[in-house]
């Protein structure tokens, strides 16, 4: 459900599901989970990057964000790659998850190898 199709899938299927009448029980249980778990990655939580404040560091899916320091951004939950770029070093990569129920989980990016 992290990947923006799927979830919009979910959704339509929800809101067709949800339309069913008579639903019964065998069907309302379905759908509160399906629509439990569409709440749970629809809702976006705090992630803190760090940085050195020299590499310029872009997260793909949500934007190029500069150099800093550290930064607090509301990510919904999904995998994610920040990509840190600074001249005469290696570019940084890192991978990281937001995962649902987690709050204020901290990442570094930046160019630490010098070329």
């Amino acid at each position: 459900l992290t990947n923006p199709p799927v979830l919009e899938d979910a959704s339509a299927l929800l809101e067709e599901a949800s339309g069913i009448t008579p639903s019964g029980p065998r069907l309302a249980t379905p759908i509160e989970r399906l629509d439990q778990l569409i709440s749970i990655v629809s809702h976006p939580l705090d992630v803190v990057l760090e940085s050195d404040n020299l590499t310029d560091v872009t997260v793909y899916r949500v934007g190029k964000l500069g150099t800093f320091t550290s930064r607090q951004l509301k990510l919904r939950p999904g995998t994610y790659v920040a990509v840190g770029s600074r001249a005469g070093y290696r570019d940084g990569r890192v991978r990281f998850a937001v995962i649902p129920g987690s709050q204020g989980d901290t990442f570094f990016v930046g160019c630490t190898e010098q070329l």
